[in-house]
C-alpha cells in the first residue's frame, strides 16, 4: 500500500468503523449523521494570496463562539467521529477555535486543523493536546516565492514566522504534522511557478521535522485541474522524483495528491456515471454561512443544505436534501471523492480490512 492509498477517501471506507457507517449508503438508505465533517469557523483571512480559491466567500461571516461551542456538542451528540477546522477563510482568525478543538478531543473526536501557519505559535500548547493532525499550507520553499504565492497584507512576508511555528509544532509522537504544496505552473493568471522549489519543500519538511508532505495540482476557479503543457507536466514529475531524493531514509513521506496524480497521468477528467454523490453524508461542510454537501461546493446557494445558525445541526441534518448535488452535471472537475463514491455505489467489500480507526480518517 503507497502513502498516497492510506490517505485516499476510498482506503478510508475499508475501516470497520467507517463501513459500518457507510452500510445505509450501499442499500440505498440515508446516513442518521456524517461521520466526519469539515468546518469552518471564520470565512476572515490574514492573507492576500492571489487566485484563492475561496475568494469569493472570505470576509463574510463568523460562527460567534457561543455558537462555535454548542456546534462542537452537537457534533459530539450526533457522533461525528472526525472534524477538520478548515476554511473558507483561516480557522485560526476565530478566537475560539482551539478551544473546541480541544472540546472534541476531549469527548472522544479525532479533530485535524488546515491553517496557513501565522497563529500556530499562538495557541500551540492546547492545539498540541487536542490536535490528531496538523497540515500547514506553505506552497513555496523560499521568502521570494512565499511572497508571491502567499502575501500578507500591506506586504507583510510571513515566511520564516511560518516555519518557526511549523517547527514548534513537530516532534511530538501524538501529532502528525505536514506541509501542503499547491503546485503553481507558469501560465497566464498564476502569481509565480513554484515548480523548481518542489525538491526544495521536501527538505524543509525534513529540516522542520515533518511527518509528510504532500503536492497538490493548481485547481481553476471552478475546481478543473489547471491546463499543464507537456513539457511542465514532465518537470513537475522530474522535480517530485528529485524531492523523492531529498527524503531518501528519513521519515518523512513525499505524496501526491489525487488531482496531481491525475495530472501527471494525464487524466484530469473523471467520467461521473452516477447520479448521486454518497459521500455528502459521511463527509459534509459547515460554514458560517450554511452547511453545504461538500467543500468543493461551498458557498454556492444550489448546495446548501441548511443553516446551522438558526436551527440545530441535527434539524438541518434530518431535513436536508442529498439529491442535491447530481455529480453527472455538477462535478465534472477531478472529485478526490470519485472513488469513494464508486466503492459505495458498488458495495464495499468486506475483505482488506484496515486496523486503522475514525483517528486516522481523512488526514
Amino acid at each position: 500500500m503507497t502513502p498516497r492509498d492510506e490517505l485516499a477517501l476510498a482506503h478510508k471506507l475499508t475501516q470497520p468503523e467507517v463501513r459500518r457507517r457507510a452500510a445505509p449508503l450501499t442499500r440505498g438508505e440515508r446516513t442518521s449523521a456524517p461521520i466526519a465533517v469539515d468546518l469552518d469557523p471564520t470565512s476572515f483571512c490574514d492573507l492576500a494570496c492571489p487566485g484563492c480559491i475561496s475568494g469569493d466567500l472570505l470576509g463574510q461571516a463568523r460562527f460567534t463562539t457561543d455558537r462555535l461551542e454548542r456546534l462542537a456538542d452537537e457534533l459530539v451528540a450526533m457522533d461525528v467521529r472526525a472534524v477538520v477546522l478548515i476554511g473558507g477563510g483561516e480557522p485560526l482568525m476565530h478566537p475560539a477555535t482551539a478551544a473546541v478543538a480541544e472540546r472534541l478531543s476531549r469527548a472522544g473526536v479525532a479533530v485535524g486543523l488546515v491553517t496557513n501557519g501565522t497563529l500556530l505559535d499562538r495557541h500551540l500548547d492546547v492545539l498540541r493536546g487536542s490536535l490528531s493532525w496538523l497540515r500547514v499550507s506553505l506552497d513555496a520553499a523560499t521568502p521570494e516565492t512565499y511572497g508571491a504565492v502567499r502575501p500578507g497584507h500591506r506586504g507583510v512576508n510571513k515566511f520564516a514566522k511560518v516555519l518557526a511555528n511549523i517547527r514548534l509544532a513537530t516532534g511530538h509522537d501524538t501529532l502528525k504534522v505536514g506541509i501542503s504544496y499547491v503546485v503553481f505552473t507558469p501560465r497566464p493568471g498564476s502569481p509565480v511557478s513554484n515548480v523548481e522549489e518542489i525538491p526544495g519543500a521536501a527538505s524543509l519538511a525534513v529540516d522542520l521535522g515533518c511527518d509528510y508532505v504532500e503536492f497538490k495540482a493548481e485547481l481553476a476557479d471552478d475546481h478543473s485541474i489547471a491546463e499543464v503543457d507537456a513539457a511542465t507536466v514532465d518537470l513537475i514529475d522530474r522535480r517530485l522524483r528529485h524531492a523523492g531524493e531529498r527524503t531518501a531514509g528519513t521519515p518523512v513521506r513525499v505524496l501526491r495528491s489525487s488531482s496531481l496524480t491525475a495530472l501527471l497521468a494525464g487524466r484530469p477528467d473523471q467520467d461521473k456515471g452516477y447520479s448521486t454523490c454518497p459521500t455528502t453524508q459521511l463527509r459534509t461542510t459547515i460554514t458560517p454561512s450554511g452547511v453545504f454537501v461538500c467543500a468543493y461546493h461551498r458557498g454556492k446557494p444550489g448546495f446548501r443544505l441548511g443553516d446551522v445558525q438558526s436551527a440545530p445541526l441535527r434539524d438541518v441534518w434530518d431535513a436536508a436534501d442529498f439529491t442535491a448535488v447530481d455529480p453527472r452535471r455538477a462535478c465534472r472537475f477531478h472529485c478526490a471523492r470519485h472513488d469513494a463514491n464508486r466503492l459505495v455505489l458498488d458495495g464495499i467489500p468486506l475483505a482488506a480490512e484496515s486496523p486503522g480507526g475514525p483517528a486516522d480518517w481523512f488526514i
